[in-house]
């Protein structure tokens, strides 16, 4: 089951557990990562950073979705730590579920365009942002 970061933050924090968040750039790691969280019944994030995204095919994240879609365990497909609305939309349409983005070298005008970008844009593909600052 694919669902959003949002969702399955509220869940854990019901029910007061951690979620592990794995990062799964290759099909033999996906697959374990899947199939010890199903094993387990554990909820988990499949995450990618920016730099990995880039590396795996179109095809792969089709099947990591679809494969995540079809499981009865819970999985949020996360790109970690976006810097461009080029990434953050590369994900978006690849159909990651949750996105979060890191404006430590965001100029204003940058970031500016951000907060336009994931008020008016993200909201239409219900896909939640949590903002980082470091």
């Amino acid at each position: 089951m694919l669902i959003n970061m949002e969702e399955m933050l509220k869940v854990a924090d019901k029910n007061q557990f951690a979620v592990g968040a794995f990062n799964a750039t290759e099909s033999s790691l996906f697959r374990a990562v899947v199939e010890e969280a199903e094993a387990q019944n554990a909820p988990a994030i499949v995450q990618v950073a920016p730099g990995e995204f880039d590396f795996a095919t179109r095809d792969f994240y089709q099947y990591v979705r679809a494969r995540l879609s079809n499981s009865k365990v819970p999985f949020v497909l996360h790109l970690d730590h976006g810097k461009t609305i080029q990434q953050c939309m590369k994900a978006i349409q690849a159909g990651f579920t949750a996105d979060s983005r890191q404006l430590r070298s965001a100029s204003l005008p940058e970031s500016c365009g951000f907060q336009r970008f994931y008020t008016e844009g993200t909201a239409a593909w219900q896909v939640p942002v949590s903002r980082k600052h470091s």
